[in-house]
């Protein structure tokens, strides 16, 4: 490539496209402060497009030349093309960011004299498309998130984006961006739109919500009504078990002036209220028996072999001696068990909202990235135990325009922990808005009662150790489950494949750790920000999941949180903290079958922990 004045680092290229006889390809730079990429998921470090302009032979110099052409831009990424229609497109920003998600732009490049220029697009929608909120690039889905379509004769980009809580389709018109359209599916409120393929005048969209599984749509153009006309092409599971279909799904307003988005998940509760206790004691007490009739069984079996003497020599039969007294044992105490949990279901059951568990709340990481209307394992097994949910969009996330991303930055441990907090409490009135007796009771929705349970990843863990430990929340806190949590922030930055990711959130992105004077500053940040703060008053039960070759949260921060909790439980006469940990998986947890084992084992945790 041609020098470039001011570039400090590295610069590393990938996702070639073809245009013509030439190439694009995008640049990322590795600047020489922040030791490792981190490429996957991180869209604020500086990227930019490349033009290698014929590939037709190598030079003798065995380099291709190219040249930067999207100027000083902050990002560029790489392009949409479509050679038939003459458009080139790409999202980027201008402006320097330190959010690694953000709001991003559409530009064109428009072609001049073996030369481009770059045009921005300000996209309008019609009368009442008020849904757009903006361009925001999906985690791990670059490689799906535009497309072109041809109809009326003009060239349209197809942009997946997220917008108050949902995933959206907009066709942005590279003619006359004035009159974009959003994609509008008959029947598709709370659920989301997701491109999967575009193709002249067709597309190929997944519909999909909470409750309902991902379903297939094709789109034709039809001219006489200018508009799409759509036919579903396949369904992944038509028989939606009827629990699943009667959860009742709201869009709520939550925090001082209603400032965040959440969505509330409630499974139905239709039955008399003595009549679902007595059943879902039941329930539970078939559960229990049948554990305790296996053991009798093997304590049974070892008898009858105790029984069989014949044949068997002396040390033989002093095994099944000591075999049968273990097996008694055993028995002894599987029957005490039985008597507790029975004794503890009786108690638990006696107040409970009716025919409901505690009300779960599922955090998002990230934190500029957006909980979306999509049909997800753990949300599904949670509702079919009981638990309603409550899936906050605290302030950061993606989807609501740009200054509700941006303004956690420097907020992180309070901002986005206020708005979770606040939304299981609206969660709580709305569940219990018909239930008078729990209305008057106004020492309910006191802390100390203990109704919600929190259940976070990433950033996400990094909330729910802080609702556990602040001195405000915690003890509305039943239990805690915090995956791959960002719970320790002074030893993220020094290992972390994204350390600048700590300075943003603490409010400190700057040069600041290289100055003494700063860096103390920098430091009282970022413990302030960090949940480690607070760890000391974390009293509820709490289960770390951890994966041990995550290099975006390395596990040591999750066992170093485990461990100053546990000691703080420990002080208080309580049982230490759990952890599960899975041998080579990253921050997904996603090998095959791992994150199967790891979303059971929290529901197994959660049902233990809240009977």
């Amino acid at each position: 490539r041609e020098g470039r004045s001011g570039d400090e680092g590295e610069w590393f290229f990938g996702a070639p496209v073809f245009w013509k006889r030439g190439l694009f390809l995008t640049g990322y730079l590795r600047e020489e402060r922040w030791r490792q990429p981190g490429l996957s998921v991180c869209f604020n470090r500086p990227t930019r497009l490349l033009w290698v302009p014929t590939l037709d032979g190598v030079p003798e110099s065995g380099c291709l030349k190219g040249r930067w052409v999207t100027g000083e831009m902050y990002v560029a990424l790489s392009p949409t093309v479509n050679e038939k229609l003459g458009q080139i497109a790409f999202l980027g920003r201008r402006e320097k960011f330190i959010t690694h998600c953000t709001e991003l732009e559409i530009f064109k490049l428009i072609e001049v004299d073996d030369d481009f220029h770059v045009e921005k697009l300000n996209p309008q929608f019609e009368a009442g498309a008020n849904i757009f909120r903006g361009v925001y690039l999906r985690v791990h889905e670059e490689a799906r998130q535009f497309g072109m379509l041809l109809f009326r004769g003009e060239p349209w980009l197809v942009v997946n984006t997220a917008s108050m809580g949902l995933r959206i389709v907009a066709l942005i018109n590279l003619k006359e961006p004035q009159n974009s359209r959003i994609v509008s599916l008959p029947d598709s409120a709370n659920k989301s739109v997701i491109c999967m393929s575009a193709l002249d005048d067709k597309i190929l969209l997944m519909v999909q919500s909470f409750t309902s599984p991902p379903q297939l749509w094709l789109g034709n153009y039809d001219d006489a009504s200018d508009d799409f006309h759509y036919s579903m092409v396949h369904e992944v599971a038509p028989d939606i078990p009827d629990w699943l279909r009667d959860v009742k799904v709201q869009s709520i307003q939550v925090g001082e002036g209603e400032r965040a988005q959440a969505w509330l998940l409630s499974p139905s509760t239709e039955m008399d209220a003595n009549q679902e206790k007595s059943e879902e004691a039941n329930v539970q007490r078939d559960g229990l028996r049948k554990t305790l009739e296996g053991v009798i069984d093997q304590v049974g079996r070892a008898l009858a072999d105790f029984k069989s003497v014949d044949g068997k020599t002396s040390k033989e039969l002093d095994e099944v001696f000591s075999q049968a007294e273990e097996l008694e044992k055993v028995l002894a105490s599987a029957r005490e068990r039985f008597r507790e949990l029975n004794a503890k279901l009786d108690d638990n059951l006696r107040g409970r909202p009716v025919g409901l568990r505690p009300l779960i709340s599922r955090i998002h990481g990230g934190p500029h990235v957006s909980a979306d209307s999509l049909f997800l394992l753990d949300t599904c097994l949670f509702l079919g135990l009981g638990h309603p949910m409550v899936v906050p969009n605290y302030r950061g996330s993606a989807g609501f325009g740009l200054d509700y991303l941006e303004c956690l930055a420097g907020n992180a441990g309070r901002f986005d922990v206020d708005d979770c907090h606040s939304a299981a409490l609206k969660a709580l009135e709305i569940i219990h808005a018909d239930d008078v007796e729990y209305a008057k009771q106004s020492s309910r929705f006191a802390p100390s009662q203990r109704e919600l349970v929190a259940f976070g990843g990433s950033h996400g863990g990094f909330m729910t150790a802080w609702l556990l430990g602040d001195p405000k929340y915690h003890m509305a806190y039943k239990c805690g489950v915090l995956w791959n949590p960002a719970s320790s922030l002074h030893g993220l930055f020094a290992s972390s494949d994204i350390p600048e990711w700590v300075l943003a959130e603490s409010g400190r992105l700057d040069d600041s750790h290289l100055d003494a004077e700063k860096s103390r500053a920098a430091d009282d940040a970022i413990w302030a920000a960090s949940p480690m703060s607070v760890v000391s008053n974390v009293s509820a039960p709490a289960l770390v999941v951890l994966g041990l070759a995550d290099a975006r949260v390395p596990p040591a921060g999750g066992l170093r949180w485990a461990q100053a909790a546990s000691r703080a439980r420990k002080a208080r006469g309580e049982k230490e903290v759990d952890v599960i940990s899975f041998e080579g998986q990253g921050h997904g947890i996603t090998g095959p079958g791992c994150y199967e084992d790891a979303i059971a084992s929290i529901a197994m945790w959660i049902e233990k922990t809240t009977i």
